[in-house]
Parts: C-alpha cells; structure tokens; sequence
C-alpha cells in the first residue's frame, strides 16, 4: 500500500488500507497519522471516520469514538456498521438510551438488508448476512 500512494497519492484505498494495516499491526500512532492526512484528502470517506473511531474506542478515548462514528454516520447514514459502532461506544459510556437508539436503528438498517441477502447464492454476499446474522443475535441479548 505504501507503494501504491506513492505512485498516486489520490488512491483512495491504498491511504485507508496503510492506515488499517498500521491499526492491526498495533500502530496505532502511525495509523492515526495516516488517517489524519487520508482525511485530509478524502474528507467524505466514511470507513476512514470508522476505523478512527475504533481506534479511540481501543484507547477508551469514547468522546472522540462517538464524534468520529457520528462523523461516518453523516456521510452514510443508512450504514448499519457505523449504527452499531456507535452504539457500543454509548454501552460503553453507560448512555444507554443513546446505545438503544443506535443499536435499534442498526438493527432495522439490519432487517431490510437481511432479507435482501439471506436469498442470495454469491458466497461473498452469503459472507455478509451470516456477519449479520450474528451481529443481530448479539443485539437481541442487550
């Protein structure tokens, strides 16, 4: 990925990919840095505002996580992820009827596209709703 933003460095996936394998590699500084000049350049990518959240929500920075989650949510606000992200950050600071919100609202966004997928043969897509399905079951125990 280094190599693919130095060839071009308005490749959108090659600057959040090197933030990401910093962040599971546990770089976290090197990631935030990356996604700070990412964001910079690409000031509406949602997952870039995802992936800072969670890496605040690792540092029980909660105040930044929900700002950055709600920051994804205003770019794509029908993206249950960031729905259910942010409503785990809500558990997590004992706002609960935020996290009830959030959660619930991710679990309607959940409910349409669960129907959509649970049909379909593409294993990729199969991928996504057994992802669901399980995030959903993870819900109901709340």
């Amino acid at each position: 990925y280094e190599k693919a933003s130095q060839l071009n460095p308005f490749y959108r996936e090659a600057s959040f990919n090197r933030a990401l394998v910093a962040y599971t590699s546990s770089d976290v500084g090197r990631s935030k840095s990356i996604l700070a000049q990412h964001l910079g350049k690409f000031p509406e990518d949602d997952e870039a505002y995802d992936l800072l959240g969670a890496i605040y929500e690792s540092e029980s920075n909660y105040k930044q996580a929900i700002d950055a989650s709600q920051a994804a949510i205003r770019i794509s606000p029908k993206e249950w992820k960031y729905r259910y992200n942010l409503g785990e950050v809500f558990l997590k600071v004992r706002d609960y009827p935020n996290a009830i919100m959030e959660l619930q609202t991710a679990y309607d966004l959940v409910q349409n596209r669960f129907e959509i997928l649970k049909n379909s043969s593409h294993s990729y897509i199969h991928h996504e709703y057994l992802m669901i399905k399980c995030r959903m079951m993870r819900m109901d125990m709340i």
